[in-house]
């Protein structure tokens, strides 16, 4: 009876490892590309989402002001807004300065379309100091976040002053001509009619160019 035999030839285990490093990177970059395709069809990744604050970081006591323009080509909403990375932030209102509509949403989201400017009024539940320095913090929905130092500038109140001529004298005793009449001085913040309810957990500002996801 005869014996049959076969040669077997096995693969070097450093071949082998350079088979399945190969495999590995070449289904890595392959993922890589299917999931930057999907990224760009959503429309997220191609555009830069890019803000910056007009004016200055007013505050009064624990309240807030700061306009935020969006400098880039989509609408964005901003989710969070932070002072000194501290949540507890209320906005009471953001008003778009371009139209005078309001655009808080009712998910508490500040919507900026692209090259508006949104004006900004909230409070915080620390005392905000004039002159010092707070970090303001803008967290967008989209997941970026833009940070940056600003100085807390006092904001003065303004006052308007109207008044309605009741009469008017031509001469008076010293020869001169003079206005009598009645008027009113009111002090007081542009705020809306109407305060949308506080936001329990929402959080403040930047000067802002750049951003980072977060």
């Amino acid at each position: 009876m005869k014996k049959s035999y076969f040669t077997c030839y096995a693969i070097s285990p450093v071949i082998a490892t350079v088979i399945i490093v190969a495999v590995t990177i070449a289904v890595a970059i392959a993922f890589a590309l299917w999931a930057s395709g999907l990224l760009s069809a959503a429309g997220y990744g191609t555009r830069p989402i890019k803000l910056a604050i007009h004016g200055e970081f007013q505050v009064r006591d624990n309240d807030f002001w700061i306009a935020v323009k969006n400098l880039g080509s989509d609408p964005v909403w901003i989710d969070r807004v932070l002072v000194n990375g501290k949540p507890g932030v209320i906005i009471l209102y953001a008003r778009d300065a371009d139209t005078g509509g309001y655009v808080l949403t009712e998910e508490r989201q500040i919507m900026i379309y692209p090259g508006h400017t949104v004006e900004i009024y909230g409070v915080t539940p620390f005392l905000l100091k004039p002159g010092m320095f707070y970090e303001l913090t803008f967290h967008t929905a989209s997941g970026i976040v833009f940070s940056r130092n600003l100085r807390a500038e006092y904001r003065t109140t303004e006052a308007i002053i109207t008044f309605s001529s009741e009469e008017e004298i031509n001469e008076g005793t010293s020869g001169g001509s003079h206005v009598s009449g009645s008027g009113s001085v009111s002090f007081g913040e542009d705020l809306p009619s109407s305060l949308p309810e506080p936001l329990s957990d929402v959080s403040v500002s930047a000067i802002l160019t750049e951003g980072s996801s977060g």
